[in-house]
């Protein structure tokens, strides 16, 4: 069984970035819409970014397949 963490999942590229759906910049304005999001933003209004680390996990994990793993290396 593959292990739900950030270095095994689709969304997640090897430079700490993740690129799922969830994870949304919302300048300034600080609401969450859905309960399963993580919204951030910072107070000047440019963009912010965050990174994980591989061992990281959430229970937005999706296996990624053989060919997204070549491509993420």
């Amino acid at each position: 069984m593959t292990k739900k963490i950030c270095k095994n999942c689709k969304h997640w590229r090897y430079s700490g970035e993740c690129y799922c759906r969830k994870f949304k910049y919302n300048g300034n304005i600080k609401n969450i819409n859905n309960s399963d999001e993580l919204v951030y933003w910072d107070s000047e209004c440019y963009k912010a970014a965050f990174k994980t680390g591989g061992n990281f996990g959430c229970i937005h994990f999706e296996e990624r397949d053989e060919k997204e793993s070549s491509d993420t290396v």
